[in-house]
């Protein structure tokens, strides 16, 4: 019987333990994460790179959207100081993972036009398009058309976009 009280008394500790733990790293990310925003507001994006990183690095059972955010946050720093391949790895990480958000696929676009890989972009619209069906993408890959001189391809999906907004306000 004493045996069974101790065994029972030491899985209450170990538990007991795990939750202060992770309890402490909550604590500890919320704290980097609120100091690499502020760095990010004062446009010290190094900085809040490094913050976003580390608070990352605390991933606990209560972290939820906020290993997203940290990664959006992250990527968005990489792009101000146009450090593209950085931002496209954080971004193929988000998208690999399955999103229905339209952002990484407008960002990771972004950061082709930044690297001069327009055509790539452009099939990033596309591809987002047809993964999220967020029309608002279809805009982006109509101006990308326009600003590469492709004025028919442009013109198709400015159609295809007039098309899908009917088909909508027919449902309704």
């Amino acid at each position: 019987m004493k045996k069974i009280i101790a065994v029972i008394v030491l899985l209450l500790a170990v538990l007991i333990g795990g939750v202060i733990y992770q309890v402490n790293e909550k604590t500890t990310q919320d704290k980097l994460y609120a100091d690499a925003t502020i760095f990010f507001e004062e446009e010290d994006y190094k900085k809040a790179i490094q913050y976003f990183t580390e608070a990352a690095g605390h991933n606990n059972l209560f972290s939820g959207r906020l290993k997203t955010d940290l990664s959006y946050y992250q990527a968005e720093a990489h792009v101000k100081l146009g450090e593209y391949e950085e931002a496209l790895a954080i971004y193929n990480a988000l998208i690999a993972e399955g999103t229905k958000d339209s952002i990484p696929y407008v960002m990771k676009a972004v950061c082709l036009i930044g690297l001069e890989e327009e055509e790539t972009a452009a099939s990033i619209y596309k591809e987002g398009y047809e993964k999220t069906k967020d029309t608002e993408l279809l805009y982006f890959l109509a101006n990308q058309y326009i600003t590469m001189e492709q004025y028919e391809d442009a013109l198709q999906i400015i159609h295809t976009y007039q098309n899908t907004e009917d088909e909508t306000t027919a449902r309704k």
